[in-house]
């Protein structure tokens, strides 16, 4: 989820609140293994699993930045599955975030891990949003 305050109405229902799915279902379909299957095997020290989910978290650092260019939010919260992975992914995703020479540190959004499951996203951000406000 991405949380910005003044943002439109939309697919979770709430204002400022935007969906964005890291894909899974991709990475299943481009190595014949389920998600989790890949990160446990990533986990475990496999070094082609481990290659796979480095460069998706890296592919979802890239988004991270496309997104604080367009919308600027203080803070992203990842939920749903990814999370389960959150050692492997974050550091990639952190160190992609950090590289981008337009986003200068003061503005760089936080990134942080939703505690609350697989509708983490939609509960957990939501409710900070309506906290914080």
């Amino acid at each position: 989820m991405i949380i910005d305050p003044n943002g439109p109405l939309d697919t979770c229902g709430q204002f400022g609140c935007l969906e964005v799915f890291c894909g899974g279902a991709n990475l299943a379909k481009e190595t014949g293994r389920p998600a989790s299957e890949l990160f446990a095997a990533a986990a475990r020290g496999d070094k082609h699993a481990r290659m796979v989910v480095e460069r998706s978290a890296r592919y979802m650092g890239l988004a991270l930045i496309s997104l604080t260019n367009a919308i600027d939010p203080e803070m992203f919260v990842m939920g749903g599955g990814i999370t389960r992975s959150w050692k492997l992914v974050a550091p990639t995703m952190l160190e992609t975030l950090r590289s981008s020479p337009f986003i200068k540190p003061a503005r760089r959004p936080r990134l942080r891990r939703a505690r609350l499951g697989d509708r983490a996203g939609q509960v957990g951000a939501v409710e900070w949003a309506r906290i914080n406000q």
